[in-house]
């Protein structure tokens, strides 16, 4: 069996690739992004080039047999470098998963919920009913009647916000639908955390609920009632319809 020696054309293209491998895996390899305190650094990749000591590029230009496997070897084996280095890159990101730092606390606008039971409460009386719903004798009604509840006293270390201000957040909620009455805006308005508004409605709603409160403060219209209810609509409405 016979072996042609490789031209001169396959050996410069072998040349190029090693050559370009070569400078791939020294000098390109310090632009990486990878700290020096990574797990792997520059010195592995110079280790992996230390093994080509003794092998000159020229020696490829010869005509012995054992050229090509001596070139796809070594093609292999910076490859394996490089293929470590990437590893090592993916592996950091994965245990630091943000490059940026998270810990960054927003600044928050401060609350509304303090100025609406404090001043628009007293002097917008309209503008109270038309953010909460109840006219502020309704809002004051509502609190006197749950502030018995005992859902709203606990004997813990921590004490709870006042009855007032757990209404007025249940109340907002309620009145709003969509992203408004998601937590993040809630508590935003409020001037809360996230919990604490789930919360406040969670011990509302459960002191609205109960039978002593339903049977006392809610009640369903009469017979009477629901007759004018109809005539009214009757005559406000287009007779057509």
């Amino acid at each position: 069996m016979s072996f042609s020696s490789p031209s001169p054309m396959d050996t410069d293209n072998s040349n190029s690739d090693i050559e370009s491998l070569i400078s791939c895996n020294g000098s390109d390899s310090d632009t990486s992004g990878v700290d020096a305190d990574s797990e792997w650094s520059s010195s592995d990749s110079d280790s992996d080039l230390d093994d080509l000591d003794g092998v000159s590029i020229s020696s490829f230009n010869s005509d012995d047999e054992t050229t090509t496997d001596d070139s796809i070897n070594i093609s292999l084996h910076l490859q394996a470098g490089v293929a470590r280095h990437v590893r090592h890159v993916v592996q950091k990101i994965f245990v630091n998963h943000y490059d940026a730092p998270q810990n960054v606390r927003l600044s928050q606008p401060p609350a509304q919920l303090p100025h609406i039971l404090t001043i628009t409460k007293i002097q917008c009386p309209d503008h109270f009913r038309s953010i909460l719903h109840v006219t502020p004798s309704t809002f004051d009604q509502l609190v006197a009647k749950l502030s018995l509840d005992p859902v709203f006293h606990n004997n813990g270390s921590y004490e709870q916000q006042p009855v007032e201000i757990q209404l007025a957040v249940t109340l907002y909620q309620f009145g709003h639908y969509g992203n408004a009455a998601g937590h993040s805006s809630v508590a935003c308005w409020a001037g809360l955390g996230h919990g604490t508004v789930s919360l406040m409605t969670s011990r509302v709603t459960t002191a609205i609920l109960r039978p002593q409160f339903m049977s006392s403060t809610v009640r369903f219209p009469t017979a009477e009632e629901k007759e004018a209810a109809k005539s009214w609509v009757e005559a406000q409405s287009c007779k057509a319809w």
